[in-house]
């Protein structure tokens, strides 16, 4: 009996040693991360963008927005490697953003449900109940239905000026080798 416990301590002993290995020597091993932020004075939020992503901007002397996948970003010389070649950050001069999560998609949706609901209560009200059907229910649910439209339409798209107040920068956040204590 206490041969089979020292057999199991010793298997707990070993385990605990290669999960904290597979801990270890992955974060010691891998490559941080480089961003490209756009930060604005006095804010503690940003907008990141990282390798991979498409990016919609507007550079100097354009008058047109492109789009541009980030191939990769060089830090040290402040560089964006694009299929179209590489793109210094005082080239860009507008920054285009398509944020699906704001409120002008909730308040779209908001209105669309308000006037689909509206139409069916209308509807079963004049079929059933014998409620008058009037002209006035549907100009509420188109109505609702095109405002929510304008308002996602509008609202979908946000374009920030950069220079002033907002910055473009490239930020590496990669771990490098402890220094020696002497």
């Amino acid at each position: 009996m206490e041969r089979g416990l020292k057999v199991q301590v010793g298997a707990i002993r070993v385990m605990i040693i290669f999960f904290s290995l597979f801990l270890i020597l992955p974060s010691s091993t891998s490559d941080g991360q480089v961003l490209l932020k756009m930060d604005k004075f006095g804010k503690k939020k940003s907008l990141d963008f990282t390798e991979g992503d498409v990016i919609t901007v507007r550079l100097k002397g354009e008058k047109d927005f492109r789009q541009l996948y980030i191939q990769k970003l060089y830090p040290d010389a402040a560089l964006i490697l694009t299929p179209l070649g590489p793109i210094k950050l005082e080239q860009i001069d507008r920054v285009r953003t398509f944020n699906k999560k704001r409120l002008a998609k909730y308040l779209k949706y908001q209105l669309w449900t308000f006037g689909a609901g509206w139409g069916l209560y209308s509807v079963i009200g004049a079929l059933f109940l014998g409620e008058p059907w009037m002209w006035g229910t549907l100009f509420v649910v188109l109505g609702a239905a095109i405002i929510g439209w304008l308002l996602g339409f509008i609202l979908r798209q946000r374009t920030y000026k950069i220079g002033g107040k907002r910055k473009l920068r490239i930020q590496n956040i990669s771990f490098g080798k402890p220094a020696s204590r002497s």
